[in-house]
């Protein structure tokens, strides 16, 4: 079936008592990527909105066939109730621990770099409804049918996160000790680990000769007095 990418350009989170907690984000469709609306219009040209809500797990319970679903939601007149421009709408679910890898990323502020959608139904072995490929004048491109096919399932959902390495130069930008510094400070701890034991063995040798001196001292006084006694 056919693989959608598309860019989040923000995001909020949505935590409810009792409730999943349900990670929000404006997305558009991905640079590159070409969607053909039937009977008009192109679907990277429409605001879109993804619902990414927590699933709670059990064991022995399975990877269901369909995670979600993309919905097209058509353009209504201004005068009416809800009056507004054409939008899509992608709602999903996520396994806890998944959910939780994406929820730290976007704690720190940062948004995934893309993610993707499989999205359309298998009427065939070769036969695709709602969605599927066509011909373009650049190439291949995806065509929906939002005329008759105005929700699609969504059978697979995959999200490349971000992941930062800070670098030598970021680090010393940050207050991180440079490279540098960092080995000319490891040689001094050599230098004054070295002039302690060298201060220490000194002290030892110094301690000896007074030891030696005091008991030659002692002897010497023995002797004086067996001399007195003898006499």
């Amino acid at each position: 079936m056919p693989l959608i990418g598309f860019k989040p350009l923000k995001a909020r989170l949505v935590i409810e008592e009792g409730k999943a907690s349900i990670l929000v984000m404006k997305v558009a469709v991905a640079e590159g990527e070409t969607v053909v609306l039937m009977p008009g219009g192109r679907l990277e040209a429409l605001p879109g909105v993804l619902r990414i809500r927590e699933r709670r797990e059990t064991p022995g319970n399975t990877r269901p066939k369909t995670l979600g679903t993309l919905i097209y939601v058509p353009g209504t007149p201004a005068g009416g109730e809800s009056g507004g421009a054409a939008k899509f709408q992608i709602d999903v679910t996520m396994a806890g621990r998944k959910f939780d890898a994406l929820l730290r990323v976007a704690l720190t502020g940062a948004l995934p770099t893309k993610f993707f959608v499989d999205a359309g139904e298998k009427v065939a072995a070769t036969g695709l409804a709602g969605l599927r490929f066509g011909a373009g004048a650049a190439g291949r491109i995806k065509i929906w049918d939002t005329a008759g096919h105005r929700k699609l399932p969504v059978t697979d959902f995959s999200i490349i996160l971000p992941i930062a390495v800070p670098s030598a130069s970021s680090n010393a930008g940050n207050g991180g000790p440079p490279v540098l510094e960092s080995v000319a400070g490891n040689v001094q701890l050599a230098e004054l680990a070295d002039e302690i034991l060298s201060s220490q063995a000194e002290s030892r040798t110094m301690l000896v000769g007074v030891l030696a001196i005091i008991a030659i001292i002692v002897l010497l006084i023995l002797l004086a007095d067996l001399t007195l006694v003898f006499k």
